[in-house]
């Protein structure tokens, strides 16, 4: 806690609980009335399930309490009178660690007033104590209407405690007494309480003799760590999916198309197709290759219930590269077909592989990454920790499952037991549609994808959406600015990662970062940033960011190597960390353009030249020269006209003059990716081939 958060009550509250110990012996000192009434008036603010209050007190003291305590004295030592107790306080059997804890607790009480373990006489002695209530000047007694439930128990026992500490912040000290309710008879002749008051317990309080041996200990107490009950483990994947249908039967689980499943089906469903994985297929590996729809999140799931590595690939590619992908593992391409059965679930191993998913291929044919359930489940636990996601939240998964941010997004939202609108294909009016239907809450999407919206919106807002996560690039201002319109309650957070290493680092507006940073690293996620000579560069310094992460990935798909846990990862980025570690991004080490001895990265020179206003897309590239060693030529896609000077000029403002192109190109088409980025090897091998103009 800092101390802005601290109450001022705090240390008196804190203080009165640490002092605060059964008081057995009492000065020869009167309570005085006024402060008794002020104590017990305030100790009526105790809480009470639906404010039944249902404590009532009798207060003792002169004759009254000495006639009581001589009667149940006399009953006590009574052979005849049998103890009829009003309730069973304690059990029947003692068990561990309840029978050491008392005998404990009794031990110091006889060791502190030199009673020894067989001094049968002098422990009766000390127990009748108890019906003087210890010599106290007052004696309290609780009653409870009988015909109350357990609840009531409750409030007595938050009754009590208050009642304690209050005594206690008053200067007065105090001792429980359950003993009075083996007497209740005694008690109800003396005092006449009726029949249908239960009686609770006695409490002595008074003014508390500290030079008495009796009050010199206080017994031990359980340790936080032993009173905290073990955190539930965190359900594997494929589990928690199959506990959420029990949890949630009737809320809609997945909703892709015009398909909606509840949970109890969706569930039904991914056991039944584990069922069937587990008749079919005996290898740890399963393949799949399926659009968008129920049926591929079903056998994805199905996969993580039957403990396998399901490895996601693109329908659209051709066979050959699905051929060399996956080898001969078994291919699930439509639904499963098979007789209801069931089947013994296996324990999961959440360290193994359980999920391949493929690079988009921008540099050739795809490459598969293999993640563990564990990596996955450390990012579940760092997006619940930032944005607080729960059962409630309804969560757009934008995209094509092939990829994996729209693949996480489902299973993420469908693990927490939340609704999860997906999509047979992107149509920007069709999910703003889903978006308002639906009350979508968070949505997860690429830049690419945010700008459509925000085009197909028009004037029409979307007020349900509390958090836009965005991942892939950064977005413009005029983007967030566009954003904040269109969905007006949203918060936006923008995470920098890649397909090996998921989230590195998150960008919150609400956070002010910097502009030009991708934010701080997120949970146990560890960024250095390694000099282009040797070691670790100081704040400030550009080098190669380096990545040290529980989510990282276990190797690429048939290399054999995994990483191991303390191993780290380059990202093939280059920026530097700030005095407050936040990250900054400079370029690709893979695209650095090295003009006159200094190195570039176009990355920053693509962005000045998208922010004018004629440029929707930009490629920065280096091309031989023979006195700079490099220079640099830019290829635009314009959506208006303008003119290379006009270009210049835009650049020249926001730029130094080593970092402008010396050439700028025009592309009729841009050539993305699958996942909607520029695809700057294809982009390359256009220009080299002679297919752009030039911009005069």
């Amino acid at each position: 806690m800092t101390s802005d958060d601290i109450s001022p009550l705090w240390p008196w509250i804190k203080s009165a609980a640490e002092l605060r110990r059964s008081v057995r012996a009492f000065l020869d000192k009167p309570v005085s009335d006024e402060l008794l009434e002020e104590v017990l008036e305030t100790s009526l603010r105790a809480p009470s399930g639906g404010n039944l209050q249902p404590w009532n007190i009798v207060i003792l003291k002169g004759a009254v309490k000495e006639r009581l305590g001589a009667a149940i004295r006399a009953a006590y030592r009574d052979k005849n009178h049998q103890p009829n107790d009003e309730y069973p306080y304690y059990p029947d059997t003692w068990e561990s660690p309840f029978k050491e804890r008392r005998q404990g607790a009794a031990d110091q009480l006889y060791n502190a007033l030199e009673i020894g373990r067989r001094d049968v006489t002098e422990k009766r002695d000390q127990q009748a104590r108890n019906y003087d209530f210890f010599g106290a000047p007052i004696g309290l007694l609780f009653t409870m209407p009988r015909d109350l439930s357990q609840g009531a128990w409750i409030d007595m026992g938050i009754y009590l405690g208050q009642l304690q500490l209050l005594l206690e912040g008053a200067g007065l000290g105090t001792c429980l007494q359950a003993s009075f309710i083996s007497y209740s008879d005694v008690i109800r002749d003396v005092l006449d309480i009726a029949a249908d008051q239960m009686i609770v317990c006695g409490m002595a309080v008074g003014y508390a003799d500290m030079t008495h041996p009796v009050n010199g200990f206080q017994t031990s107490r359980k340790t936080l760590s032993d009173t905290l009950m073990p955190v539930p483990k965190i359900d594997p994947i494929g589990a928690r999916i199959l506990k959420n249908g029990a949890l949630f039967p009737t809320k809609p689980a997945l909703k892709i198309g015009a398909e909606t499943l509840s949970w109890r089906e969706f569930a039904y469903r991914v056991r039944q197709s584990a069922v069937l994985i587990n008749k079919a297929y005996e290898g740890k590996d399963l393949a799949l290759s399926m659009s968008n729809s129920p049926r591929f999140v079903e056998i994805f799931l199905a996969g993580q219930v039957m403990g396998k590595n399901m490895q996601v690939l693109d329908p659209a590619w051709p066979d050959s590269w699905a051929a060399d992908a996956i080898g001969d593992t078994p291919l699930i391409t439509a639904q499963l077909q098979g007789e209801e059965s069931t089947v013994q679930l296996p324990d999961i191993d959440v360290d193994a592989a359980f999920y391949t998913g493929f690079t988009s291929g921008s540099t050739g044919r795809p490459k598969g990454f293999v993640r563990s359930m564990a990596s996955w489940l450390e990012s579940f636990k760092i997006d619940t920790a930032e944005f607080n996601l729960s059962p409630d939240d309804v969560i757009a998964a934008i995209g094509n499952f092939v990829h994996s941010l729209p693949l996480y997004a489902a299973i993420r939202g469908l693990y927490e037991g939340g609704t999860v609108v997906a999509f047979p294909s992107f149509h920007p009016k069709r999910v703003l549609d889903e978006i308002s239907d639906q009350k979508v809450s968070i949505i997860y999407a690429v830049p690419t994808q945010l700008d459509a919206l925000c085009r197909a919106a028009g004037e029409v807002n979307f007020p349900s959406v509390r958090w836009i996560l965005s991942s892939g690039a950064k977005c413009s201002e005029d983007l967030f600015d566009q954003l904040k319109g269109v969905f007006p309650n949203a918060e936006l957070a923008e995470f920098y990662g890649s397909s090996e290493l998921s989230f590195i680092s998150v960008a919150k507006k609400s956070e002010h970062i910097p502009d030009g940073s991708v934010g701080r690293p997120v949970g146990p996620v560890s960024v250095q940033i390694h000099s282009f000579e040797d070691g670790v560069a100081p704040a400030g310094e550009v080098g190669r960011v380096y990545v040290k992460s529980p989510l990282k990935f276990m190797g690429y798909l048939g290399q054999g190597h995994q990483l191991s846990a303390d191993e780290g990862f380059y990202t093939g980025d280059v920026g530097y960390l700030d005095a407050e570690g936040l990250l900054y991004l400079t370029g690709r080490a893979d695209r650095m353009i090295n003009s006159k001895g200094r190195n570039i990265f176009p990355e920053k020179i693509e962005a000045v030249l998208s922010s004018h206003a004629a440029v929707q897309n930009a490629a920065v590239f280096g091309i031989s020269d023979p006195t700079r060693g490099q220079d640099m030529i830019a290829v635009l896609h314009l959506r208006d006209n303008v003119t290379a000077a006009e270009i210049t000029k835009h650049c020249r403002l926001r730029l130094p003059d080593y970092m402008l192109p010396r050439r700028f190109y025009v592309a009729i088409e841009w050539i993305e990716t699958a996942s909607g980025k520029s695809h700057f090897p294809k982009i390359r091998s256009a220009f080299d081939g002679g297919e752009y103009e030039v911009l005069s």
